[in-house]
């Protein structure tokens, strides 16, 4: 990696940080990102921003123009020599379709990408696929195979000790056992969370 493409990385890198909090001054930042990585023959970094466009697309509920982002970002994969970014992209391609409330194509991409990412060791994103699909089997009043969904997301996350998204699972699976009238369940689950929250 030469030094062009490590000051592009970094850059990504300290973007990623700021997707949630300035959504729309990194989707600015994350496609002149993208043009640079264009520029000198970069695809992981036009990858990787692209990806960082889509999130923030996702974060401004711009689901059309973010999956035009991703798909772009998929349409390059295979100029790289490595998967990485795969779970990622697969990911992203659930959370626009679910955001369109396009359910049953949002399930596929979370299939693939619980796939992929357990391919390649990403389990950030193999939780984040968990409770997409945990998501889905909710809307779809499926409330016992949300809870065992979600509840396998928050064993990963507690296993990996990932709080932030063990947290996250815990709330969607004190929703769920609300959902099967499980009030005493709910309760203790949602305790959990605080708990696991605690510091974020």
């Amino acid at each position: 990696m030469d030094k062009s493409q490590q000051r592009l990385t970094s850059e990504l890198e300290q973007l990623r940080l700021r997707i949630e909090s300035e959504p729309t001054q990194v989707l600015e930042a994350a496609e002149l990102c993208a043009v640079k990585a264009n520029q000198i023959l970069f695809p992981e970094g036009a990858i990787d921003s692209l990806i960082i466009a889509s999130r923030c697309y996702w974060s401004l509920m711009d689901y059309r123009k973010g999956l035009k982002t991703v798909r772009e970002a998929f349409s390059l994969i295979n100029q790289v020599d490595n998967d990485e970014a795969l779970p990622e992209i697969l990911h992203l391609h659930a959370l626009h379709y679910w955001g369109q409330a396009k359910y049953y194509s949002a399930q596929q991409y979370w299939i693939k990408s619980l796939e992929q990412s357990a391919l390649v060791d990403q389990v950030e994103i193999q939780i984040e696929s968990l409770i997409g699909l945990g998501n889905i089997w909710r809307v779809l009043g499926e409330y016992s195979l949300a809870k065992k969904t979600h509840g396998l997301a928050v064993k990963v996350a507690n296993n990996m000790r990932i709080d932030w998204l063990e947290g996250k699972a815990r709330i969607l699976l004190s929703w769920d056992h609300y959902l099967l009238g499980n009030y005493i369940d709910m309760l203790s689950i949602l305790d959990g969370a605080v708990e696991a929250l605690q510091y974020h």
